[in-house]
């Protein structure tokens, strides 16, 4: 359980185990389940 809505609401996650790395637009983001730290992604608005 992780209390992250609104009104610190809860709602259920399951972590993926098992994967050795996770890319994302060219960079590790995830390594042995653990996060890098890594910001790969832009956010996109439309205005």
């Amino acid at each position: 359980m992780v209390p992250d809505f609104v009104g610190g609401e809860s709602r259920f996650i399951q972590r993926a185990e098992g994967y050795v790395a996770t890319l994302a637009n060219g960079e590790v983001i995830l390594e042995d389940d653990v996060h890098t730290g890594a910001r790969a992604g832009v956010v996109k608005r439309s205005h």
